[in-house]
């Protein structure tokens, strides 16, 4: 059966899926959020908590690991028969005629192997993925009331990278629920999500950037049959980064819907809502609770790109967490522009692969900028990762993605506990998150000293600089690939590694001042 880590917080979690839509708006998301711990009866064999890994001592961990198989995660309260299953992982279709999620992961594999005809892909997804992702719980516990053990909650927005969804990163979002946080993972509705399905059964699809990628003109229609032959009328050839830039552009006001959205919660005024969780509209349990002036960013890959770019127009963000970032879509003046709030970024081995030499340069210039402006932006290396090593597949299905050479030789599940440590520790340093349960003691001299003493040719001289928590020190080191680069052009809007791309050449050439 499919497990991820347990959380490393004093919480069990709770998931809530909820539907906003507000002033022509709307989205779904998936909102995680701690919740008082789970206790198992004293004559069940299964762990006594979701988020613990200790056994009961009437079962050894063979025979408890069976029941957990056959029982799906089904736990009791002590003291009662009213029985709590697990929260399901993959978000439900509420009956629109659509792909299932699993099917739309398949769909979206096309993408990454374009040689596969679109129509195999579906079929992988729907018999190969169907299977292998039906039925997957996770540690979570369905629209549980939240905790009443802390007076306000620090929330957390999270966008997902190009095919995921609201569900495919729940571990770094259990995580930090288990530690107090609230965390909202958007599904986004531009067609960068494997699939996204509204209660009121809309449907969007991935949209693939195809060989000649084209964006439809809404007018070629409306002026009629005559008028859409008029060669101006007709839908324009489109660049990579002009496609991926557009959506860019939605993924940020999404996300400050978002934001929106959550600042009327807090503040009891949230109005419009067609449909909300039980959770949230029963009593409007966050009411007053949640704590906007300490709001954090996250995301991975194209969803840490969306985190990034926001936090330079919304000025509640506070501290963002980047997952190997894709920052192809950046504009030129954001690549050069110095961060606007603490920013860690957090690369895979082969981070740089997702856009050849131009990543680094960006993250180059972020530093520099930095050091000239006293910001703070710290770029972390997670030592035998993949560019899938911060999602959730490598945890739930280790040989099958393994196998698909999407994982790295760094076992996936110590590779995600220390994701969990550096989110964790910088966010509970920047937002000033008071957690018992913290895994390390940081302040911001300590994270400011990052890159204090460290040469260019990557020799550490200075012995005070931050550490990562003690048992990863192995495994997360800085990133001399990004800290080596030399501070040059950056080609902005140049996707050479893409062979569907329409237009090859780059869109400007600029130095980095």
């Amino acid at each position: 059966m499919p497990d991820m880590p347990p959380p490393s917080g004093r919480f069990d979690v709770g998931q809530s899926d909820c539907f906003w839509r507000k002033e022509g708006r709307a989205m779904v998301l998936r909102v995680f959020y701690p919740i008082d711990k789970v206790q198992a009866s004293s004559s069940s064999s299964l762990p006594s908590s979701p988020s613990t890994a200790g056994w009961s001592s009437s079962a050894s961990p063979q025979t408890a690991h069976a029941s957990l198989a056959r029982n799906f995660f089904t736990l009791k309260w002590t003291g009662g028969e009213e029985e709590r299953r697990r929260a399901e992982w993959l978000p439900e279709t509420y009956g629109a005629p659509c792909p299932s999620y699993a099917e739309g992961y398949g769909i979206t594999m096309y993408n990454l192997m374009p040689w596969m005809p679109p129509e195999i892909c579906k079929t992988i997804g729907k018999i190969g993925l169907g299977l292998l992702f039906s039925g997957v719980r996770i540690p979570t516990f369905a629209d549980e009331p939240p905790t009443a053990a802390l007076e306000t909650f620090v929330p957390i927005i999270y966008s997902h990278g190009l095919g995921g969804n609201r569900s495919c990163y729940s571990s770094v979002c259990i995580d930090l629920a288990s530690h107090g946080y609230v965390v909202f993972a958007l599904e986004h509705s531009d067609g960068s999500a494997s699939l996204n399905v509204l209660p009121d059964k809309t449907v969007t699809e991935y949209k693939h950037a195809p060989r000649k990628a084209f964006l439809p003109s809404p007018n070629r229609i409306k002026k009629g049959f005559t008028a859409s032959l008029v060669p101006e009328e007709q839908r324009q050839p489109v660049s990579q980064y002009e496609f991926r830039h557009q959506q860019l552009e939605q993924r940020v006001e999404e996300v400050r819907f978002i934001a929106d959205v959550i600042q009327a919660i807090s503040e009891g005024k949230f109005e419009g809502e067609e449909w909300m969780s039980n959770v949230i509209k029963n009593g409007n349990v966050f009411a007053n609770k949640i704590d906007m002036s300490r709001l954090g960013g996250m995301g991975h890959s194209f969803g840490a790109c969306t985190i990034l770019k926001t936090s330079f127009v919304d000025s509640r963000f506070k501290a963002c967490v980047l997952h190997d970032s894709w920052l192809f879509p950046l504009d030129e003046k954001t690549a050069h522009s110095a961060l606007t709030c603490p920013t860690l970024f957090l690369n895979s081995s082969t981070f740089d692969n997702i856009w050849p030499t131009e990543g680094a340069k960006v993250q180059k210039s972020f530093v520099e900028a930095a050091k000239e402006s006293g910001g703070e932006v710290y770029v972390m290396h997670l030592i035998g990762t993949k560019h899938a090593s911060f999602a959730d597949f490598p945890v739930l299905f280790s040989d099958f993605f393994l196998n698909l050479g999407v994982i790295g030789p760094t076992d996936p599940k110590k590779a995600m506990r220390a994701v969990h440590a550096c989110d964790v520790s910088f966010f509970n340093s920047y937002l000033h998150v008071e957690d018992s349960d913290r895994l390390e003691k940081t302040n911001e001299s300590l994270w400011a000293s990052l890159f204090v003493g460290i040469s260019k040719e990557g020799e550490n001289t200075d012995t005070s600089q931050w550490r990562p928590p003690p048992d990863f020190e192995d495994l997360v080191v800085p990133d001399f690939t990004v800290i080596n680069t030399e501070r040059g052009k950056i080609k902005i809007g140049c996707f050479t590694n893409d062979p569907r791309s329409l237009h090859m050449e780059k869109l400007s050439l600029s130095e980095t001042s």
